[in-house]
């Protein structure tokens, strides 16, 4: 890391090997029939994706991030720790970065365990993300969207408790009781990995964030709205007595590399409009279920 300066390489495994009709379906997303899915490809693609993951490492980039989605062709991970723990032994520096599983779709006590795992297996390489999850997560989970930010915020109150409190504990609340919580093992870090909340800049998300010191990652949004959340951020933390690293607040971008400017811009158009229009397509009712 150069400075305050941190690069971290960010993959979301897409599916790539798609019928010549796909874009006949409104959405890759929930209802994408699954009929589609080739395991061989599916093979041959995890071996790649992974490959590139263990070059980032080696190629000097600072962190290796991972992420989850469901039902969905544009990400090959449904639980993100499995790809993380398949990655640990082969990385040497590189943070190991699960940004993340949304807590709410969980049962908390079984994540702070996973995350804990991780983190004594990479010897306090991992850091963790908290996201309150897409809309079309919630289709593919049996969760009432309308408890969504209720569940994340008691969901995280237990990891964080799990973490950081001798156990056994108790921990007893409106969604998730808990007589014994007691998770083995314990973080390698202390108090407890590095954390973030992701979001797409609603009032309520960065409240959280601030209210917990936590770093903030903005997702779908442009630079500049990433970066005036993240200012908005920093201006609610001072106010509540928190000062936030620069590296907390990472900015997401698409980078492209080639022999020239102009032959990039010509190469990366394709890999781009395929993000957007194909490997993101969905509908608003997808997208914003109740609540």
């Amino acid at each position: 890391m150069s400075g305050t300066v941190r690069f971290d390489f960010m993959h979301f495994m897409p599916y790539t090997d798609l019928p010549k009709n796909q874009k006949e379906y409104p959405s890759l997303w929930v209802d994408f029939p699954n009929k589609f899915y080739n395991p061989k490809s599916g093979h041959a693609l995890y071996e790649r994706y992974l490959a590139e993951l263990i070059l980032a490492d080696k190629l000097g980039f600072d962190a290796v991030v991972v992420n989850e989605h469901h039902n969905t062709a544009y990400s090959m991970m449904p639980s993100p720790n499995l790809i993380a723990a398949a990655i640990i032994p082969q990385t040497k520096n590189a943070k190991i970065c699960v940004w993340g599983t949304p807590p709410n779709l969980e049962y908390p006590n079984r994540l702070a365990e996973e995350y804990a795992m991780l983190d004594v297996l990479s010897e306090g390489r991992l850091e963790v993300a908290f996201p309150l999850g897409t809309g079309m997560e919630y289709w593919a989970n049996p969760i009432n969207p309308t408890t969504a930010r209720q569940r994340h915020k008691e969901s995280i109150e237990i990891i964080l408790q799990a973490w950081t409190q001798d156990g056994p504990t108790t921990y007893y609340g409106d969604f998730y009781n808990y007589r014994y919580l007691n998770p083995w093992p314990r973080p390698y870090q202390k108090p407890h990995p590095p954390a973030y909340i992701v979001g797409t800049g609603s009032a309520e998300t960065i409240e959280l964030a601030a209210q917990l010191g936590f770093g903030y990652g903005a997702v779908f949004v442009t630079k500049t709205r990433a970066l005036e959340l993240n200012k908005k951020l920093r201006k609610r933390a001072a106010e509540l007595g928190k000062a936030l690293r620069p590296d907390q607040l990472p900015v997401q971008v698409i980078a492209y590399v080639a022999e020239t400017k102009e032959k990039a811009e010509a190469e990366a158009v394709e890999h781009i409009r395929f993000w957007f229009e194909d490997a993101l397509r969905t509908t608003p009712h997808f997208l914003n279920p109740p609540g």
